[in-house]
Order: structure tokens, then C-alpha cells, then sequence
């Protein structure tokens, strides 16, 4: 039940619970758990903030993170280490393994140099990083491949739909999507 108090402006008596004052417009006085509550929302969201804000922005960085390439060098990038073959696997087979089992497919395929071949189903953007869509047999899980923006010119002359092989590294799953960081790709 609504407490009743005293009006700060006019002194006559006020449901807790009212938005205003029936005899001058003005709003009842809080009481101090309604203050407390938000003070404690504000306290808890400042800590979670500090517990997790550095994980999310190192690997934000990480991700960021890419070798720059001049367009139309075909180079690999100073993070693979030239004596480590790549992993030969096609789009489809990379989502399909991700698919059966998680985690025996991140031992085989994240963070290791990998060499995916697949049919382009999109080239977009997002948050100014350019990324290509790989198609697969389930045609809700698509296999997601990162390039640094260097990397734009090439992208530009590839089209849905034809065949391609980029080399990345591989990094896990998002959302049911296998996830390729680092890519560049190869000449046709």
C-alpha cells in the first residue's frame, strides 16, 4: 500500500505513488530505496564496465589488427610464419565441421594459417573493415572472411558468385558463422 506524504511546496498530504501533488503540480518525494536503486545500477554498471571493458577493446584491437599490403601484391603477411603450410579446406567443409563440433574444429582451424576456397555470396563492410561472405550448403551459415581495408581494390573486382581461395587465419565461431581474421587473396 502507497504511503501517504507530506507535499514539499503546499504541505498537503500525497500518495507516494502519484506522479503530482492534486493541489500544485509538484512531485511527491522519492524515498531513499528509489535513490539507492539507482546509485547501485550506476556503481554496478561502472564495475562491469572495468571487469570486462578491457577484454572486449584488447580483442576489438585484435581484430583490427591486420597486415597492410599494397594492392596487387600478393605477399603473405608478416603474422604467418613462412614454414607453417596452410590448412587446404573449402567454405562449405570449414562450416560443416564448425557445425558438427566446436570445439575439435577450433583445435584444428583457429588460429592457424588456412587456405579457404569457396564461391563469393557477398563483399561488404562493416565499421569501416571490409569482410566476404563464403557460401556454404546451409544457406543460413555463411563462412565470414576479414580483410584490412588495404585489401579494398581487390575486393572491388571480385563478384558474387565466382570462385575464390583467400589465405587467413582462422578464429572461431560468431553466431553459427566460422570466422577467417587477417585475409588476403590469392591471385586468380
Amino acid at each position: 500500500m502507497a504511503r501517504i506524504v507530506e507535499c514539499r511546496v503546499c504541505g498537503s498530504e500525497v500518495s507516494q505513488d502519484a506522479r503530482a501533488c492534486p493541489r500544485c503540480g509538484m512531485p511527491p518525494p522519492r524515498s531513499a530505496w528509489s535513490t539507492a536503486a539507482w546509485v547501485l545500477g550506476i556503481v554496478a554498471a561502472v564495475a562491469i564496465g572495468t571487469l570486462f571493458g578491457p577484454t572486449v577493446y584488447h580483442r576489438w584491437q585484435e581484430a583490427r589488427r591486420a597486415p597492410t599490403a599494397p594492392s596487387a601484391v600478393q605477399q603473405p603477411p608478416p603474422h604467418e610464419a613462412p614454414d607453417l603450410p596452410p590448412v587446404e579446406v573449402s567454405s562449405d567443409r570449414l562450416q560443416a565441421d564448425y557445425a558438427a563440433n566446436e570445439i575439435a574444429a577450433d583445435q584444428r582451424y583457429r588460429g592457424r594459417p588456412l587456405r579457404v576456397t569457396g564461391a563469393v555470396r557477398a563483399i561488404r563492410y562493416m565499421s569501416n573493415s571490409p569482410y566476404m561472405e563464403l557460401w556454404t550448403t546451409n544457406e543460413f551459415a555463411s563462412v565470414d572472411a576479414w580483410f584490412d581495408p588495404a585489401w579494398t581494390n581487390d575486393l572491388a573486382r571480385i563478384n558474387a558468385g565466382d570462385h575464390v581461395a583467400v589465405r587467413c587465419v582462422g578464429a572461431g565461431m560468431v553466431m553459427m558463422r566460422p570466422q577467417l581474421r587477417r585475409c588476403w587473396p590469392e591471385a586468380k
